[in-house]
């Protein structure tokens, strides 16, 4: 079964801190790339900002500061922790006044102080972060030779990503979708299961596992033995059980003719059981009417004993005539037409066009599996009733033609 996933890998830039260093000399406001720093009381030389009314760090695309270290301090021995002040964020003096650290800051703008006007600061580094998520795509390529495998196309990005999986939904059947074919015979192109399809949706095609096994259960997915093609009995020669699973392929938007794409669906959780019936027993007949006279009667034989044999018997054809063969041909016949009773839908008859019943019944073993006969005074008999044409009441005999065109009824 495969869940069919729209799966997108995205970069977040923000997750990487990042820092700009700014050199603030000579100009009581300097431009950096990221960054507006402006001392307030409107001063500034070679040594740097005075910070008596606070020098400020103010982000120009809204970048979060989280961090800012000070230093290349004039008259670093001037600077204390009683003197200076922070906007936010926790303040560290270390080297003797020399650089101030100050964590934590978390804000979109900063500001520092310093109370004492003769201290001037001539550097600072901002540390910072993007002021929002922007994501930006990492491209992805499914690996054709491995199912639902997908390898980041550039390798990993410098940050970290986030996988985003959003699936199709399932192809689904409802109760009846599939059910378990009845009369169907071993060794026959009877199908297993019969499928209602306005009970399908989002379905491309059902997939089959069959089993003869008692002992069977569900079978993997990737179990081999699972096939597309619609199940017969034609493998299968001996009456009995088999067992049925099986699952939909979801449809892909414009493949054929459809219009969404969908997952694969579920197995169904328990089999479906199909008894088979016994193998119906198959005849040949010759025709010899090109035959030499003396060749149409007695000549030719099979080792076919009465009422037939089984699919896949070995058959063989004997000549004890005196005349040369150039050869000998068989062909199957065409597929038998067969007569259904309504409303007696479990009751079929075979036949070919300008048999007569008691052939139809002798040729085609069938038939009498399904309960057909003869009886002592010639009439047409279904599991002990008798055949009448529906009109006229009367009693069908052996030596009628089948006529599908009349109505016919057992009783």
């Amino acid at each position: 079964m495969t869940l069919v996933a729209l799966l997108a890998l995205t970069m977040h830039a923000w997750a990487q801190e990042q820092s700009e260093t700014i050199a603030t000399t000579d100009n009581n406001t300097v431009e950096g790339t990221h960054f507006t720093i402006s001392d307030n009381d409107n001063y500034a030389d070679e040594n740097g900002m005075t910070a008596d009314k606070g020098i400020t760090v103010t982000p120009k695309n809204g970048e979060t500061i989280t961090k800012v270290v000070i230093s290349n301090i004039f008259e670093s021995g001037k600077v204390n922790d009683g003197n200076t002040s922070v906007s936010s964020g926790t303040k560290e003096i270390t080297n003797g006044g020399g650089t101030i650290t100050v964590t934590g800051v978390n804000a979109s703008t900063f500001t520092f102080t310093c109370s004492d006007i003769f201290p001037q600061f001539g550097q600072f580094v901002v540390y910072y972060t993007e002021a929002a998520p922007v994501a930006t795509t990492v491209p992805l390529t499914w690996d054709a030779a491995t199912p639902n495998t997908a390898t980041l196309t550039n390798g990993m990005p410098a940050g970290n990503v986030t996988v985003s999986v959003e699936y199709y939904p399932q192809a689904t059947m409802l109760d009846g979708a599939v059910t378990a074919a009845t009369d169907v015979k071993a060794t026959t192109e009877d199908a297993l299961v019969t499928i209602d399809k306005s009970k399908l949706t989002g379905v491309a095609k059902l997939m089959y596992f069959v089993s003869t096994d008692a002992e069977a259960t569900a079978p993997a997915y990737t179990a081999t033995g699972w096939t597309d093609v619609l199940p017969t009995a034609a493998n299968y020669t001996e009456a009995g059980p088999v067992k049925v699973w099986y699952y939909p392929v979801g449809t892909n938007e414009g493949v054929g003719e459809a219009t969404a794409t969908y997952s694969d669906g579920d197995m169904n959780a328990e089999p479906l059981t199909v008894t088979l019936g016994a193998a119906p027993l198959w005849n040949a007949e010759f025709d010899l009417t090109d035959a030499p006279e003396a060749d149409q009667t007695g000549k030719w034989s099979t080792n076919i004993p009465e009422g037939g044999v089984k699919k896949g018997t070995e058959v063989k054809v004997t000549y004890t005539g005196t005349k040369k063969v150039i050869g000998v041909k068989a062909e199957k016949k065409a597929a038998p037409k067969l007569l259904e009773f309504e409303p007696r839908p479990g009751v079929k008859f075979y036949y070919y066009e300008g048999e007569t019943w008691g052939e139809a019944i002798n040729n085609h073993p069938e038939n009498k599996t399904n309960g057909w006969s003869i009886d002592e005074d010639d009439n047409v008999m279904n599991n002990g009733q008798e055949l009448h044409e529906t009109d006229n009441d009367d009693n069908i005999k052996s030596d009628t033609p089948v006529n599908p065109n009349i109505g016919y009824s057992l009783g």
